[in-house]
């Protein structure tokens, strides 16, 4: 972990200590926990913030990061449509249950999945991306190509607005 991490990690570690029932705090500490290989410790504080706050969102959505990581797909999913059962705007989450499905080889769940995160971001260059996957992997050429033109029409809008 790099000082920046530590820092990040200490002053996450303070919030939750005087307001456990910080989704955002809770939720980023377990990421960092994740990215960082510490299985654990991610599950130990996404299962304190479920204590404090058994509607949270975040946190099934934090437990579906985790399984994703691990490679449990199937408990992916489960963590992931428990966080869009309690908040059905939840965009990242339905493109998550799109990646755990494709990896699964569920692709009809895949495409479902994904195309209601499409319709709640409305342009997003990685769903595009993960939709012409799944086409693909059903032999929908036309909706694959049709997809991925998108995706690459999107990253050049980006591109041109970052530059701006």
């Amino acid at each position: 972990m790099n000082k920046q991490q530590e820092k990040a990690v200490a002053e996450l570690q303070t919030v939750l200590a005087l307001e456990p029932q910080n989704e955002d705090a809770a939720y980023r500490l377990s990421s960092i926990y994740i990215e960082e290989k510490q299985p654990a410790k991610a599950k130990e504080i996404l299962s304190k913030l479920l204590q404090e706050n058994p509607k949270s969102a975040y946190a099934h959505y934090g437990l579906g990061e985790l399984a994703a990581a691990q490679e449990d797909h199937q408990t992916a999913i489960d963590e992931y449509s428990r966080a869009v059962e309690l908040d059905p705007d939840f965009t990242g989450a339905y493109y998550d249950i799109g990646l755990a499905q494709l990896k699964l080889k569920r692709y009809d769940e895949a495409i479902t999945s994904l195309q209601k995160a499409q319709r709640l971001a409305d342009d997003d260059e990685d769903i595009e991306l993960a939709l012409a996957d799944a086409y693909t992997a059903k032999g929908m050429t036309k909706e694959a190509a049709e997809a991925k033109t998108k995706a690459t029409q999107l990253k050049a809008r980006n591109q041109n607005n970052d530059s701006e």
